[in-house]
């Protein structure tokens, strides 16, 4: 029954946190998607295209595929590269898309004997195991949301909650 509580718990804090990011992509001009406070910040292209990543490791985890590797441009840690290394806004937006589907999919999939299989090497995790990584990837995402918060307001554009 708990793992059932934390697993819905899991499915609605990432529809919220996945809704707050579908409103960065439609309300913030592709023109500032690049823009950042100091030159060593990220942009909203690299935290959209960071979580589009790391959303899409979500998935292939639970499904059980077999390679769950970042891509290596929007892998947490990696340096910032000139603007011109990055994709578009608008192909890191349809890739958020795809995988935020990917990731739906798969957690409607997901069963309570699924979250208790030990974790891919390399995926992180609470306590070795998928239910934990999930745990975890709602805990990265939110942590990232308020980074696009921040962006947003520093932007000029009106906050993503309480409006």
């Amino acid at each position: 029954m708990q793992a059932l509580m934390e697993l819905q718990s899991a499915v609605a804090t990432l529809a919220l946190t996945g809704k707050l990011i579908d409103r960065v992509i439609e309300e913030t001009p592709p023109h500032e998607w690049l823009h950042r406070p100091t030159p060593h910040s990220t942009h909203v292209l690299w935290i959209v295209g960071h979580l589009a990543t790391t959303r899409e490791v979500l998935a292939k985890t639970l499904t059980s595929a077999s390679e769950v590797k970042l891509d290596p441009l929007f892998a947490g840690g990696s340096p910032l590269r000139d603007d011109g290394a990055y994709p578009s806004s608008s192909e890191v937006a349809a890739r958020w898309r795809e995988t935020r589907v990917q990731v739906d999919r798969a957690l409607d999939a997901v069963s309570l004997d699924d979250l208790r299989r030990p974790s891919p090497e390399g995926v992180p995790t609470f306590d070795g195991r998928i239910g934990g990584a999930v745990a975890a990837w709602v805990f990265h995402e939110a942590y990232h949301v308020g980074q696009l918060g921040y962006l947003v307001r520093w932007l000029g554009h009106p906050p993503l909650l309480g409006r």
